[in-house]
């Protein structure tokens, strides 16, 4: 399972613009880890059972006090705990913090942006947000319809609250029918 999620990772990483590398192991891995760099990201497999809080916390300090300032993305046998989860959304939600994701192992087993049924989902550039703001005459991005950040596409293109993410999918009367998500950290409390 691991090799092929990591292939799928390096799918993912090519897919939001990033060189083409290889994974490099990480020595001195913490506890039930195996970790791994690439183009500066760390990658944390756990195999445990479940991401525990501490564990995230941990997980952030190992990063933090090995210079890995650019992301992690942990992966996890299970989904994590909904504790985990709002550390995590209010860890992203601050801007500063480098942005950091968790992937059920089982959910890098295929890339999902592949699939017929799921429609492309891009972020847009600063610039496209101001021309996507005026085209829909809106004072801000927080009015535009909201996408999670744990949302699985939200995941998959590396994004994070603040974004706003272009959704081109296939209409069948008009054809090509491009919408536009703000993210944020939690759409069911914010």
């Amino acid at each position: 399972m691991e090799e092929v999620a990591l292939k799928t990772l390096k799918e993912i990483l090519l897919g939001r613009g990033r060189p083409n590398e290889e994974f490099e192991i990480v020595g001195g891995a913490l506890d039930e880890t195996k970790m791994y760099t690439y183009d500066s990201l760390l990658i944390i497999f756990s195999t445990k059972t479940r991401v525990t809080e501490r564990e995230f916390h941990n997980f952030l300090d190992f990063a933090r006090d090995n210079n890995h300032n650019s992301g992690i993305i942990i992966i996890s046998p299970s989904i994590p705990s909904e504790n985990v989860l709002t550390v995590l959304r209010n860890h992203i939600n601050e801007i500063e913090n480098p942005l950091v994701q968790i992937f059920e192992i089982r959910h890098l087993q295929f890339d999902i942006s592949k699939h017929r049924k799921v429609p492309k989902h891009r972020i847009i550039s600063d610039a496209e947000k101001v021309a996507v703001l005026k085209e829909f005459n809106l004072k801000d991005s927080s009015f535009l319809p909201k996408i999670d950040s744990q949302d699985a596409m939200a995941k998959w293109i590396g994004c994070r609250p603040g974004d706003i993410v272009e959704i081109t999918g296939l209409c069948d009367s008009t054809g090509e029918n491009k919408r536009y998500r703000f993210c944020v950290a939690d759409v069911t409390n914010g």
